[in-house]
C-alpha cells in the first residue's frame, strides 16, 4: 500500500512537472510570438512611412516650381547684351541646352540701341509716342523661357498722363509650374486686365514657343474649361496654326527711330473677352489647354511634344 502511494505521488509530481514545463514552454513561445508580431508590425509601419516619404519625394520631384523673373529694361541695349540675357535665361530654365542660341527667325531682326515698349504700354498725349521706360514688354518672354504661350491685349489707346501709377498692361503670371510626368507647363494668371470691344481683343503670343522649336499650336477645347470667343471663324481651336512670332524694328511705338517689338498680329489666335452686362458672375479657375508641336502634326488629336495649361483665376461671364 505504501509503495502504491509512493508511485501515485511520483506520478502526480511527474505530471505536475510536465504541466509546468509545458506551461513555461507555451509562455516562452507566446512571449516570443508576441515579440515577433510586434517586430512585424513595427517593420510594416516603417515600410509604410518609407513609402509615404518616397511618394512625397516623387511628388516633389515631379513638379518644378518656376519663379517669374522680372522683365529686363531693354531700351537702348545692344543686340549682344539682349542675346546674353536670353541665353542666360534659357540656361537657367527647364529648357537648358548647351547648344542653345537665340533663333534667328525670332530674334535675328533685333537692332542695337533702339527703344522697346514698356510693360505699361501707354502713349503720351503731347507726343503720341509710347512709354519705353522700365521693364520691357518683350522682357516677359526673353527673361522667362517657360512662358511658351501667353496672351496680350491688342489696344494701344491708354494715356500715360492718366495712368499715374506704373500699372502693367500685360498680365504677369502668378505662378509657373512644370509637371515632368505630364510634360505640361501650368501658367496661372490672376485674370484679364481689361475687357474687350469690337475693335480690341486679346491674342495668343508664342514668341518663346517658336524660339524653342515649338512652331505649331492648337487650343484643345475638349480639355479646356474656358470657352473662348475667337475673332475669326478659322482659328486655333479648330485648326493647327503655325506660329509666326518674331521681333523687329517697327514704327507703331511712335518714336522716330522705331522700336524693337514683336510681330505679327495673327488673326486665328485672337479672341474676345467682353465686359459683362452688369449681371455677370465670377467664375474661378477657368483653364485653356494649349498643345504644341515641333513639326506639323497630321491631326490636332496627335500627341503634342509639350502642353501648356493656362489658368485664369477669375473670369467674369454674363449670367445669360
Amino acid at each position: 500500500m505504501k509503495n502504491k502511494q509512493v508511485i501515485l505521488v511520483a506520478i502526480f509530481v511527474f505530471l505536475c512537472m510536465v504541466t509546468i514545463s509545458y506551461a513555461l514552454t507555451c509562455g516562452i513561445y507566446t512571449i516570443l510570438d508576441y515579440k515577433k508580431l510586434k517586430d512585424i508590425e513595427k517593420a510594416e509601419q516603417i515600410k509604410k512611412e518609407q513609402i509615404k516619404i518616397a511618394e512625397r519625394r516623387a511628388e516633389e520631384e515631379r513638379y518644378v516650381r518656376i519663379p517669374f523673373k522680372e522683365p529686363s529694361a531693354l531700351s537702348y541695349k545692344s543686340k549682344e547684351e539682349i542675346y546674353k540675357i536670353r541665353e542666360n535665361a534659357v540656361q537657367n530654365s527647364i529648357f537648358k541646352n548647351p547648344n542653345y542660341h537665340p533663333s534667328n527667325a525670332v530674334f535675328g531682326q533685333i537692332e542695337s540701341g533702339k527703344p522697346w515698349n514698356s510693360m505699361r504700354q501707354c502713349r503720351y498725349d503731347a507726343t503720341g509716342v509710347s512709354d519705353i521706360k522700365g521693364p520691357s514688354e518683350e522682357g516677359r518672354y526673353i527673361n522667362n523661357p517657360e512662358l511658351l504661350v501667353s496672351f496680350e491685349y491688342a489696344y494701344y489707346g491708354y494715356s500715360c498722363e492718366e495712368r499715374k501709377t506704373y500699372e502693367l498692361r500685360y498680365s504677369r503670371p502668378e505662378s509657373i509650374t512644370y509637371d515632368k510626368k505630364k510634360n505640361e507647363i501650368e501658367v496661372v494668371f490672376g485674370g484679364f486686365p481689361y475687357c474687350t470691344h469690337q475693335n480690341a481683343y486679346y491674342g495668343f503670343k508664342g514668341l518663346n514657343a517658336r524660339d524653342l522649336g515649338y512652331k505649331y499650336i492648337y487650343v484643345d477645347k475638349e480639355k479646356s474649361t474656358f470657352d473662348l470667343d475667337f475673332v475669326e471663324e478659322f482659328n486655333v481651336s479648330n485648326s493647327v496654326v503655325e506660329l509666326q512670332d518674331f521681333i523687329h524694328v517697327g514704327g507703331s511705338c511712335g518714336h522716330k527711330e522705331g522700336c524693337n517689338n514683336a510681330s505679327p498680329n495673327q488673326p486665328p489666335l485672337n479672341f474676345y473677352y467682353p465686359c459683362t452686362d452688369g449681371n455677370g458672375k465670377l467664375i474661378p479657375n477657368k483653364t485653356i489647354s494649349v498643345k504644341l508641336w515641333k513639326n506639323r502634326p497630321n491631326s490636332p488629336q496627335d500627341e503634342p511634344d509639350i502642353t501648356e495649361k493656362i489658368v485664369i483665376k477669375k473670369v467674369w461671364v454674363n449670367r445669360g
